[in-house]
């Protein structure tokens, strides 16, 4: 049995690959790993089954720094973007096999129009899916509170953008006060997603703490606010239970993390600012009410100080016309009074004397001596036969004397 040692194996590898793949090649993977070290970069190439997302294939790559260098100027900062976890690259390679360290793909350019345009699509199909589940606009049916003061915070305690909106909020000239709490995920890179999704999840699951939610970070290159056009972040903002605003960068593209949020702003800043001018225009519209208020108020009391001023006129008049006719009356009455009782006793007398007259021609004695006579029974005065019984005594009083009977 023939044998041969490691190295020779390895060399006779070398052999192939040298004789077999002479030229540079363009190869489709994507990048699972990606350090720098010594100016150098140091990569893992996966390609994954589309169905079962199981790795098919692996390998190592390195991109010299020369080379590094050379394409960066050619292609600009967008390489330092594309050169990131998670990212399908077409990249040209030369396969390279060392005895020690085994093969190696040695990148010798890139193509960035292949991996933005593998993103463009990628973000197309998640905006069709939301659109598809309707979460599109759906935060926006939120109506942002009378007053701002309660804000949750997703960002990066580090981020340059957090401590900018902090400070715009603690120093407005309008001196309101707003509490924050500082939901802490990644701004950038692979665990953006998954961080930002359970922040989010979280101030939905406490929404009772908060009036809205900001999510912000600082500026940068497109390829830099990639993450946020994942769609696990898009439906955690379409489906929270408050009002969702973002400032998570300056680029003139949205990502979909703006499309699905309730208002998007450019910057941190911006974020702050809007809060702040939300705040005053509630102020300004109280004062506006306050003022009306006032205003109505005033001439309420203008209107009913005029009436008031009326009555008192009118009562004044009136008060004056009374006491002039109670005091004539009372003249009247101070000069009409003893004549009228002079007068009225002496009626009073004239007619006591002709009573008197009357009663003295109606008196007893009087009648007796007009020739009438009076019927008693038993003392009582009779004016009926029928009062009388056969048999009665009765007595017949005359001027001068009685006279006794018997009824027959």
């Amino acid at each position: 049995m023939q044998k041969y040692t490691l190295l020779e194996l390895n060399e006779f590898i070398k052999k192939v690959i040298a004789l077999n793949l002479p030229d540079e090649l363009w190869i489709n993977c994507e990048i699972s790993q990606a350090g720098r070290s010594r100016g150098q970069m140091y990569l893992e190439f996966i390609q994954k089954d589309e169905v079962s997302n199981q790795i098919l294939a692996q390998s190592k790559a390195i991109l010299w720094s020369r080379d590094y260098h050379r394409i960066r100027k050619e292609k600009g900062e967008v390489i330092d973007q594309i050169l990131q976890n998670g990212q399908s690259v077409l990249v040209k390679v030369k396969a390279e096999y060392s005895e020690r360290y085994g093969l190696s793909l040695v990148i010798k350019d890139i193509d960035t129009a292949f991996t933005l345009g593998k993103m463009a699509l990628k973000r197309q199909k998640t905006i069709d899916e939301l659109l598809k589940l309707g979460l599109i606009g759906r935060n926006k049916v939120h109506e942002l509170p009378l007053v701002i003061q309660r804000i949750a915070v997703v960002s990066s305690e580090t981020a340059a953008g957090y401590q900018d909106f902090i400070n715009q909020l603690k120093q407005n000239e309008w001196q309101y006060k707003f509490q924050t709490e500082l939901v802490n995920a990644a701004m950038q890179g692979e665990k953006t997603a998954d961080e930002v999704s359970d922040g989010l999840k979280y101030i939905s699951a406490n929404a009772e703490r908060y009036d809205i939610v900001v999510i912000i970070r600082g500026g940068g290159a497109k390829l830099d606010l990639a993450a946020f056009d994942h769609f696990n972040i898009a439906k955690n903002i379409a489906q929270a239970n408050l009002p969702v605003l973002t400032g998570i960068g300056h680029e003139i593209d949205d990502t979909i993390a703006d499309m699905v949020a309730h208002t998007k702003l450019k910057t941190p800043t911006a974020v702050a600012d809007f809060i702040i001018q939300h705040n005053i225009r509630l102020e300004g519209e109280l004062e506006q009410i306050y003022s009306q208020i006032v205003e109505k108020a005033h001439l309420q009391c203008q209107s009913k100080g005029q009436s008031l001023q009326n009555i008192e006129h009118q009562l004044i008049f009136l008060t004056q016309n009374m006491l002039k006719d109670a005091d004539r009356l009372l003249d009247y009455i101070d000069k009409s009074l003893p004549k009228n009782i002079k007068q009225n006793l002496k009626n009073k007398r004239i007619m006591l004397e002709g009573l008197e007259r009357n009663i003295a021609l109606l008196s007893p004695e009087n009648a007796l001596k007009r020739g009438f006579t009076i019927t008693l029974k038993n003392g009582v005065p009779m004016t009926s036969q029928a009062d009388l019984e056969v048999g009665d005594v009765i007595q017949t009083v005359l001027k001068d004397g009685q006279v006794s009977s018997i009824v027959e």
